[in-house]
């Protein structure tokens, strides 16, 4: 079973150029890290968004030219767009009103689980799974959480949305509890 997303990319007018990604749309190791990691510039992300709607997002959006490249064997982290890989009919990005019409949009239009928005030189993203009405947005690297501390020699990860700061330097003073 897949998890679904809309990714959209804020214009300069306010409206959202959006496109359906089919797989992989949770955030921790799916669509939404992969967008956090590789998609940080606008350039990169409109080209992405011009493919129309894909079955998986890669860090890179283009294949070398050097190998081949489809739906059926596609270069390894290489977005995987159902008309330039699989030769379907091109969906181009659908239009959508505004940044609070966008969560419901994807929900309606994609059945999508996720709605990551390129907004100001970041991602937002909408829980559409588990939240309820209205959805919220929330900055992606927060929701993501803060990688790369070590507590006693391990790794962990710690989420200051959810953890708040007095949770944080508990954690890293050894005195609290942090996800390994």
């Amino acid at each position: 079973m897949s998890t679904r997303s809309g990714v959209g990319l804020l214009m300069p007018d306010g409206t959202i150029k959006a496109i359906y990604v089919h797989w992989d749309g949770y955030v921790s190791g799916g669509v939404g890290e992969t967008l956090a990691s590789h998609y940080t510039e606008r350039s990169k992300i409109e080209k992405l968004v011009a493919l129309g709607d894909l079955s998986s997002l890669g860090a890179e959006v283009d294949p070398d030219p050097a190998f081949p490249h489809n739906w059926k064997h596609p270069q390894k982290n290489v977005t995987v767009a159902y008309h330039r890989d699989r030769n379907d009919p091109l969906e181009p990005a659908i239009d959508v009103k505004d940044k609070e019409s966008f969560p419901e949009v994807a929900n309606d239009c994609y059945g999508a689980d996720y709605a990551y928005l390129f907004e100001d030189g970041r991602w937002l993203v909408c829980d559409l799974s588990r939240s309820k009405k209205p959805w919220q947005w929330k900055v992606l690297t927060d929701v993501l959480g803060v990688t790369g501390w070590k507590l006693n020699g391990t790794p962990v990860q710690v989420y200051p949305e959810k953890d708040g700061c007095a949770a944080i330097m508990n954690i890293l003073q050894g005195q609290g509890k942090a996800k390994k």
